[in-house]
């Protein structure tokens, strides 16, 4: 468990020269004054890092003659470097953790320049000493980290976020230090186990522990799953089965009636063009050199007895009404064939469109 506390808001400023003061008391691992002191002075937002003193702190407050170590001492210090701000950062080792304060005082006066945070860290190890050395970075930018625990019910989860590589379970919990608090994916899988994603949340300065379950092979976990929030996951249902298709008939109804229309007056007009054609060509009388009115027609009546012509009037026939009868019969020939091909055409479309705009 890592608890924290946040004492004061006062700003430090951000410009000037900076010193980064590493106290450690107690079972504190040597290895904690550089990591943390490289920590902070990793921060480049307008500050400018000063060593600190080649002595030791303790030698430094022997030197000064300090009543003890503490903001007033720090701020003498920091003035011995030049620096016009110290970061003052506790390191304490007890029976309990590690308890682990930071504070910015001025040099020389000792006013606080930044609030004081408080962390207490569950052990010296190399997972605490990272969360440590973000919690000193995040406490100049205020941001502090979140700490993120992942375990799993059964070891040899591979655990990632956002997708990186975190490590494994294979000899216990995956601690991830995040430096930048909010929504992050958690994917964790595991050779044959269906893998599991989740959305975790964190907050500046929380602890979250995820336990994650791992099933057999299965359909994957929807990413946009909730920490906490049931999954269910609902079978697809067979597709239903489509109505027969049905075949619209009454394209072809109208083409077939206009194919029998044309047929009809294509053939009423071939048989009337065929008996104008007769007397107007071979029912003639033969021709002579001395006949006034040669080649006139011997008979002109029409076989369906739709005109009779007198002897009088078959110079008429042979000259004007012959040819133009033979012209109507001619185009009502091809209305009539153009009749017939439309309603072909009509008949044979219609079902194959219906067929293919069927569900």
């Amino acid at each position: 468990m890592v608890l924290a506390l946040t004492l004061s808001t006062a700003t430090a400023p951000k410009t000037g020269k900076w010193v980064a003061l590493i106290h450690t008391d107690g079972e504190v691992p040597a290895s904690w004054s550089e990591t943390l002191r490289k920590a902070a002075e990793s921060v480049k937002d307008g500050r400018v890092w000063t060593e600190p003193p080649a002595v030791t702190l303790g030698e430094a407050q022997s030197a000064l003659g300090c009543a003890g170590w503490g903001p007033a001492c720090a701020a003498q210090v920091a003035q011995m470097t030049g620096a016009t701000t110290a970061l003052l950062v506790d390191v304490t080792g007890t029976g309990a953790g590690v308890g682990l304060s930071t504070e910015a005082v001025l040099a020389g006066s000792g006013q606080p320049a930044k609030g004081k945070n408080e962390v207490l860290l569950p052990d010296t190890s190399d997972d605490s000493l990272r969360y440590a050395a973000a919690w000193v970075k995040g406490s100049l930018v205020d941001k502090l980290p979140a700490l993120l625990i992942v375990d799993t019910a059964t070891p040899g989860g591979e655990v990632r976020l956002d997708g990186k590589r975190a490590g494994t379970t294979d000899k216990g919990p995956v601690r991830i230090v995040v430096e930048s608090p909010g929504t992050h994916t958690l994917l964790v899988t595991k050779e044959g186990a269906a893998p599991v994603t989740r959305d975790v949340r964190l907050a500046p300065n929380e602890t979250v522990k995820e336990l994650v379950s791992l099933s057999a092979e299965g359909p994957p976990v929807d990413p946009g799953v909730r920490v906490g929030d049931p999954k269910v996951i609902t079978p697809k249902p067979p597709d239903a089965p489509q109505p027969p298709a049905t075949l619209d008939t009454s394209g072809a109804v109208v083409g077939w009636s206009v194919t029998g229309v044309g047929a009809v007056v294509t053939l009423a007009a071939a048989t009337f063009a065929g008996t104008v054609a007769w007397d107007l060509y071979f029912a003639r009388t033969p021709c002579g050199a001395n006949d006034e009115k040669s080649c006139v027609p011997q008979t002109v009546t029409n076989p369906l007895g739709l005109y009779h012509y007198d002897a009088p009037d078959r110079e008429q026939f042979f000259i004007t009404d012959g040819p133009l009868m033979l012209s109507l019969a001619a185009i009502g020939v091809g209305v009539g064939g153009l009749l017939a091909g439309t309603g072909i055409w009509l008949a044979l479309a219609g079902p194959a469109e219906a067929v293919e705009g069927a569900p």
